[in-house]
C-alpha cells in the first residue's frame, strides 16, 4: 500500500530511466492512493512520474511533471487522478490541468481553497490508511469533499 505521500525533486535529465515512482505488483489488492507525485525528471521518453510494470489501480492521484515529458507509462489504471501541465490519461475522472497554479498553491505541495483538485476524489471503499492525509487532517469517506492528492484542504 502506498498512500498519502508527496513524491517530488527525484531524478535526472540526463540518465533517470524512471523519475518520480515504479510499481510493481503482482497482488490484486495493492493500493497506490492519495498521492502527490510533482517536480520529478527522467531522460528522454521515460516516465517522470509514474511507471507501471503490472497492472494496477491508481486512484485519486496528483502527477504533475514538466510540459511536454512522460508523465506515467505502463499498465496503472488511473482513475480520478489529476495530471499536468499536460499528457492527461483517459479514464473514469480524470483531469488534466494545464495552468500548475491552479492546483498546487505551496511549495510543498500542498493544496489550497480553490484548488481544481479540491473534491475531486472518489471516496468510496476506502481504505483504513487513507482516512487521514499527510498532515493527519481527516477525509470524510463516502462523502463528496474529498480531494485527491497527499493533501487535504483541512
Amino acid at each position: 500500500m502506498i498512500v498519502n505521500n508527496i513524491i517530488a525533486g527525484n531524478g535526472d535529465v540526463n540518465n533517470s530511466t524512471v523519475g518520480g515512482v515504479s510499481l510493481y505488483s503482482l497482488a490484486a489488492n495493492n493500493v497506490f492512493e492519495f498521492n502527490t507525485v510533482a517536480a520529478n525528471a527522467a531522460a528522454g521518453t521515460n516516465s517522470d512520474g509514474v511507471d507501471c510494470t503490472s497492472p494496477l489501480v491508481a486512484r485519486n492521484n496528483i502527477i504533475v511533471g514538466s510540459a511536454g515529458g512522460t508523465h506515467v507509462r505502463g499498465n496503472c489504471n488511473y482513475v480520478n487522478t489529476l495530471f499536468g501541465p499536460d499528457n492527461g490519461v483517459a479514464g473514469t475522472g480524470n483531469m488534466t490541468v494545464s495552468d500548475l497554479a491552479t492546483f498546487m498553491f505551496a511549495a510543498d505541495f500542498h493544496i489550497g481553497a480553490g484548488s481544481v483538485a479540491a473534491g475531486k476524489a472518489d471516496s468510496t471503499g476506502l481504505a483504513e490508511a487513507t482516512l487521514v492525509d499527510i498532515d493527519g487532517d481527516a477525509r470524510t469517506p463516502n462523502g463528496s469533499t474529498v480531494d485527491v492528492g497527499a493533501d487535504e484542504i483541512p
